[in-house]
């Protein structure tokens, strides 16, 4: 969608001129890709929407108060939460264009498996397991400390369906499955394809030194040293465990 936006008068007090702007133009400002910069502006439609439909909710509770008054019933208050009906009905206000598209009883959707998709590197096989949990490192510390070999906690992904996400990861690596959910690709490539295709709530990603130097003794047969790197990664850095958290992905 462009808008035209008048620029500037110069100086002299010229003519006022105008221009045609996209929000990629936006964007750019703030140094931000386009993508990026909509999915900021879709939290923050999100958030509204979140903060009226808890208004729609507040509204009933007080007309419900009211009501127990007049038929002079006991009044109890409770805890206010918004329904799926007050979060449809708060998206209506704002976007009034969709409303019609929303049927008259709209049905509300099944609890999803919020959770995380993870994935393991085994630096000695060269192998990626992906696999999904409702915890946040509970079992992944459990593969960890039973593995034959010290395996690294890559990186953690919080998903609104962590059965799906894992399905969707399955399903795209599926030519290099070589065991359950053990993949042969490259690890570049399953962190890149987990960064940009999962709709994910938030990651953490391995602390970036820590993951190059745990490859490095991996690669040179030293299981021991590439043990003690994961210590110490863990004994410093602490937020998403059980990765010793920090950086983003780089190139190793």
């Amino acid at each position: 969608m462009t808008r035209d936006t008048k620029t500037e008068a110069d100086k002299n007090g010229s003519a006022e001129q105008f221009i045609n702007v996209e929000l990629a133009d936006l964007a750019v400002t703030f140094g931000l890709p386009a993508k990026r910069f909509q999915e900021e502006l879709a939290k923050f439609g999100w958030g509204m929407i979140l903060d009226e439909a808890n208004r729609f909710a507040h509204m009933d509770e007080f007309d419900r108060m009211t009501e127990l008054r007049k038929q002079n019933k006991e009044r109890v208050r409770q805890d206010v939460h918004p329904t799926w009906a007050h979060l449809v009905q708060a998206a209506k206000e704002f976007l009034p264009h969709l409303a019609s598209r929303v049927p008259g009883t709209p049905t509300t959707p099944p609890d999803r498996l919020t959770g995380y998709v993870y994935v393991l590197f085994d630096g000695i096989t060269g192998l990626s397991k992906i696999g999904h949990t409702k915890t946040a490192g509970r079992r992944q510390r459990a593969q960890m400390g039973g593995h034959g070999s010290p395996i690294v906690n890559v990186v953690n992904v919080k998903v609104a369906d962590c059965l799906a996400a894992e399905t969707q990861c399955h399903e795209h690596f599926a030519q290099y499955r070589t065991n359950g959910e053990w993949f042969s690709a490259q690890l570049e490539e399953i962190i890149q394809y987990v960064d940009t295709e999962l709709d994910w709530l938030g990651a953490d990603y391995e602390n970036q030194e820590t993951l190059e130097h745990y490859i490095h003794h991996c690669q040179s047969g030293n299981r021991e040293e590439a043990k003690a790197v994961l210590r110490k990664g863990r004994s410093r850095h602490s937020r998403f465990k059980p990765t010793s958290g920090g950086q983003a992905w780089g190139d190793i």
